[in-house]
Order: C-alpha cells, then sequence, then structure tokens
C-alpha cells in the first residue's frame, strides 16, 4: 500500500475500534443506570406495601393491648362473673372486626378468680378447668371452643412466647384449626399482668389471605412479582399460593 492509504486504514481502524468501545460504553452505563432505577423503584414500592401491610398488622396488635388492658384490671369485678364477662367482651371485639377470624385469652391455672374446678370441660375451658376461650367466625357466626395444645412447645407457641419472653408477639404464619378446618394464621399477642404477675395473655388471630391477594396482585415491570416472608422464612404470601 502507499503510505498515504496505511495511514487512511490505520486512522479508521482506530477510529471504529474508539466508536465501538464508545458505544459499548454508552450501553453499559446505560443498562447500569436502568438496573439501578429498577433497584430503586424496588425498594420503594417494597417499602409501600410493607406500609400498608404494618398498617393492616397494627389493627389486631392495637386489639389485644385493649384487651389485655381491661383484663388486667379485674378488681372490681364480681368473681363469679369474670368469665362471663370477659367472654363477652372477646365475643364484641369479634363481632366489630370483620376482619379477624379469632379473638381470645388464655389464663395460667385459676389466675383468674381461682375458680379453675368448677369449670372442667364447659364451654371455653378444657379438661384443667382454665380459662382459655376461643371465640372465631363461621358462617352461622361467632362460635366458642377451648385453645388447644397451648402448653405444649412449637404447637402453643402463640401462649408460650408472650409467657416466656414477657413481650408482645407476633407470630411466624402457621396453620391452625377453626372450626374442623386448617386455615393459615398470624397471632398478635399481648401479655396480661397482675401487680407485677404473669397471668396470662390475649390475642387476636388473623387469617393471612387477604395479605395473599394483595401480594398477588404486585407485578413490578410486568414480569415481577412480589413475595412476603417472615422472620422465620416462611413465605407468608406468594403469587403461587401453594408456596
Amino acid at each position: 500500500m502507499k503510505i498515504s492509504t496505511q495511514i487512511i486504514v490505520s486512522v479508521s481502524a482506530s477510529t471504529a475500534i474508539l466508536v465501538f468501545a464508545l458505544i459499548f460504553y454508552i450501553t453499559f452505563e446505560s443498562k447500569q443506570i436502568q438496573i439501578e432505577t429498577a433497584k430503586s423503584d424496588l425498594k420503594n414500592t417494597a417499602a409501600n406495601y410493607a406500609a400498608v401491610i404494618d398498617a393492616e398488622l397494627e389493627i389486631p396488635i392495637d386489639a389485644a393491648r385493649t384487651m389485655a388492658q381491661m383484663f388486667e384490671d379485674l378488681s372490681g369485678l364480681p368473681v363469679n362473673s369474670r368469665r362471663l364477662i370477659i367472654n363477652n367482651q372477646l365475643k364484641s371485639v369479634l363481632k366489630n372486626n370483620p376482619d379477624f377470624i379469632g379473638v381470645w385469652t388464655c389464663w395460667e391455672p385459676n389466675a383468674l378468680d381461682g375458680l379453675d374446678s368448677r369449670y372442667i370441660n364447659t364451654k371455653g375451658h378444657d379438661q384443667t378447668g382454665r380459662f382459655v376461650p376461643y371465640w372465631y367466625r363461621n358462617g352461622e357466626g361467632a362460635k366458642l371452643e377451648a385453645l388447644k395444645e397451648y402448653e405444649i412447645e412449637g404447637a402453643g407457641d402463640y401462649y408460650q412466647l408472650a409467657k416466656k419472653t414477657n413481650n408482645e408477639v407476633i407470630l411466624d404464619p402457621y396453620l391452625y384449626e377453626v372450626g374442623n378446618k386448617e386455615v393459615l394464621i398470624t397471632s398478635l399477642v399481648v401479655p396480661i399482668y397482675i401487680n407485677g404477675e404473669f397471668v396470662g395473655v390475649a390475642g387476636v388471630d388473623m387469617a393471612i389471605d387477604h395479605i395473599q391477594q394483595m401480594v398477588s396482585e404486585i407485578y413490578p415491570y410486568e414480569n415481577g412479582f412480589g413475595v412476603l416472608i417472615a422472620n422465620n422464612g416462611t413465605a407468608a404470601a406468594h403469587p403461587k399460593a401453594a408456596r
């Protein structure tokens, strides 16, 4: 080649390499910006839905706190009528909160009125006579049964965790039999103290299905999806309900 031709070819090749490098750089930077923008959008979306779910949980935990405070002040109630009065209060809370599937209280032996032996195997009590009423809703309205397995570690965490930690508890989702049907629920539980001594808990059960419905409708960037993860790693809500 002539020298001039060699120079043109060399310059053209160098220019082409620079152009391709510039295109690659711009494409790469553009993709990175898109990724960072998407991450930011997803964080904001997650935070917004987290706030909504937090607000959903505030209602039942506030109800449990209110019940616990009411049950702590029993000094003015006749001993023989305390169980009836508390049952009426539980039933009223359930009736006035259609999103609750159950409200309940669980008391230590003879901590309520010292009359456990009188109530063995009666409604809202078991073979111990302890006051363990569970009010739940079904197609026919509010029903009453005794709490189950509350003294068994694991199955009875809805009672045991608040008792052991002396703290309010929001349980990881679990299956519980309500009216002969297993339901995936979470329990929001508040301990009850009288004169500084632990005597029991007040609790509210919420089904997870409406949260499942909410999460199943999250489709960021059309191809994305939302998942609600509990503290123990359980998928509390997922687009694929079986998960």
